[in-house]
């Protein structure tokens, strides 16, 4: 950890001090004990008897600001002692211990000119020792009290971290060295630890597996991005349209940069995981859900769409489960996050102490090793009866019925034509949000499916320097997170044929000859950390399972037997398929399907139950 001292705050604190302390040591007033004083009065009485009327009401006015000083200090202290302890900071520490001498020194040598005009501690004449030398002692401890909040001041306010944010009164993301594991902890909690660019982190160079994490007591691990503070861009200056944007970029960056890092990502999802969080878990290759996780990407609500690579994973999921959630917002809860196909693991909260104690023993990188040792700790899996009866498997073949379609109408008729409850709702939930929002990300989806990861990435950036300016998007967020009304779309549901998907793509998707005066400020390209890129993530195989396109794919390829295409997937999933991974300005080469022919020959957990109910449900609910 590196330090740097910020001179200007040193200098405030020393002038401070100076004001404080100087005048009581020029008048000599405030700890000299009048002969008659009892102990009581010597403690607390700030002046003595013999001061002046105009000595008197200014001692008595410093003595309030000492006391207000020394109630921050020791504060400060603590604060200080507290966060380096539990964020494991030795340097921290050390930095505190080196302040505290440094202002045991100051006290000293602030008291001599007080000890010079014989009012430091000398007793009055009447007064015993028995009585001068435990008030000698009380004050020797308060010096010592006030030398260590003075210490934290300075710790606090005059050190700045370079490097690290542990000792950082507003630290946001905090980093603990775990063994072998580097865990970092989203801190937020009054926010539901809501992204911002504070919390941004970069790969860990010295530990062997990462882990991101909320901190302990969180209802979230993290509900998206800070929404409310882009609402600047209202304005149209370029400066604040382009911090808006730059806010984005660098979160894009980061979720690129945690789908590709070359050592184990561990997301633990304890709670709720919306929007931005979902950027910072769905792209890693361990994905842990608990019973207390909820899941959902409800940008279209407020008139934006799903980034954080949602044209990536929403349409890899099964059948259209992407696109259904996408546009709906539809919340998933607890071991539904799993079955889904957003987390890769269901872990009960209770075993994650002793998950996390696991991992942080781990002396090895290999990806293989570290999902046994979550598979370790995963709860019983469901069974094909459950897979079928869980509340969006009950519903499977009606999503991909109504959400198959290329355009939003089709998609609406097609709910109004299904007649079923479940549609009905999800008409109702699609008419509260936006219609240009839900036409921008259908399209986004579709075209997301046929691309690659880092081309993805690129189109949202396009995609969100049009949204961040849009009417909806203000109207979308002040009305769900400000005023807490209901939003006034534009156009509305009554108006909705009037955006053409011409318009739609144009505005949204065609790359820009030339930016407009309101964009002129911002970086034209999205660049990213590496230049790693794939069609379908190569940790697909390893950590996750299969999904419908890929059973029935091999089904069509063994003739329809089922028994050999339950065989052929426990013995071939199960390994990271490193031959997808590959450079992104090569993307025309890289493959665009999974390997399903070098498996480990080791199933995981709710494999087999997965694939026979896919099989059941293609055959009519037979096998």
């Amino acid at each position: 950890m590196g330090w740097r001292i910020k001179p200007q705050r040193l200098l405030v604190l020393i002038a401070l001090v100076a004001i404080l302390w100087l005048p009581h040591a020029v008048m000599g007033q405030n700890l000299t004990a009048p002969a008659t004083a009892s102990p009581t009065v010597w403690y607390f009485n700030i002046t003595n008897t013999s001061a002046t009327n105009v000595v008197k009401p200014a001692t008595r006015i410093m003595g309030v600001g000492w006391g207000l000083f020394a109630a921050l200090a020791v504060a400060s202290a603590l604060l200080v002692v507290s966060l380096a302890l539990s964020a494991h900071d030795l340097a921290g520490l050390v930095y505190f211990a080196c302040a505290l001498a440094m202002a045991l020194v100051v006290v000293v040598l602030v008291s001599l000119p007080r000890a010079a005009v014989g009012s430091t501690l000398q007793p009055a004449p009447a007064v015993s020792d028995t009585t001068f030398y435990p008030r000698a002692i009380l004050m020797s401890l308060l010096a010592c009290g006030f030398a260590a909040g003075l210490a934290g001041v300075f710790v606090c306010y005059v050190l700045k971290p370079v490097g690290s944010r542990t000792l950082n009164m507003a630290a946001e993301v905090l980093a603990r060295r775990m063994q072998h594991m580097q865990a970092l902890i989203l801190n937020r909690p009054h926010a539901l630890n809501a992204l911002n660019l504070n919390m941004v982190y970069e790969e860990s160079d010295i530990t062997k597996t990462i882990l991101l994490t909320a901190v302990e007591g969180s209802r979230a691990f993290c509900a998206g991005g800070d929404i409310k503070a882009l609402l600047n861009v209202k304005s149209s200056k370029p400066e604040d349209i382009a911090t808006a944007v730059k806010f984005m970029q660098q979160e894009y960056q980061l979720n690129h940069l945690i789908g590709t890092l070359s050592k184990p990502f561990i997301s633990v999802l304890n709670g709720i995981t919306m929007g931005g969080g979902a950027g910072l878990s769905v792209h890693a290759p361990f994905r842990i859900a608990t019973e207390k996780t909820i899941f959902a990407m409800p940008e279209t609500a407020i008139g934006l769409f799903p980034d954080v690579g949602g044209s990536f994973f929403l349409p890899r999921l099964d059948g259209e489960l992407g696109t259904f959630l996408g546009l709906t917002g539809h919340r998933l809860f607890g071991q539904e996050v799993w079955m889904a196909g957003i987390a890769t693991h269901f872990v009960p909260s209770e075993r994650l102490p002793m998950l996390l104690d696991r991992l942080a023993n781990l002396e090895t990188s290999d990806l293989h090793v570290v999902d046994s040792a979550i598979n370790e700790f995963v709860a019983e899996s469901p069974t094909v009866d459950d897979w079928h009866s869980w509340s969006l498997g009950r519903v499977t073949e009606s999503i991909n019925r109504c959400f198959s379609h290329q355009t939003l109408e089709a998609i609406v008729s097609s709910l109004e034509n299904e007649g079923t409850e479940w549609s009905a709702n999800t008409l109702q939930t699609l008419q509260k949000m936006s219609p240009t929002s839900l036409k921008v990300t259908l399209e986004q989806l579709r075209r997301g499916r046929q691309e690659d990861f880092a081309t993805c990435f690129r189109m949202e950036y396009r995609m969100v320097q049009e949204s961040l300016q849009s009417k909806d998007f203000f109207e979308g967020v002040t009305a769900a997170l400000v005023e807490k009304r209901t939003p006034v779309w534009n156009p509305d549901w009554a108006h909705m044929d009037s955006l053409k998907q011409s318009e739609i793509e144009k505005r949204f998707f065609t790359l820009r000859e030339k930016f407009p005066e309101s964009l002129s400020l911002i970086t034209p390209r999205l660049e990213f950390g590496n230049d790693r890129s794939f069609f379908e993530y190569p940790h697909k195989t390893l950590s996750g399972l299969p999904t419908d396109r890929d059973v029935l794919g091999i089904l069509t390829k063994f003739g329809g037997n089922s028994e050999r295409v339950v065989e052929f997937f426990n013995r071939s999933w199960g390994t990271y398929a490193a031959g997808l991974l590959g450079k992104e300005n090569r993307s025309a080469r890289l493959p665009a399907t999974s390997f399903l022919s070098e498996g480990s020959g080791r199933t995981r957990p709710g494999l087999t139950e997965k694939v026979l109910s896919i099989l059941a449900r293609n055959s009519g609910g037979k096998l």
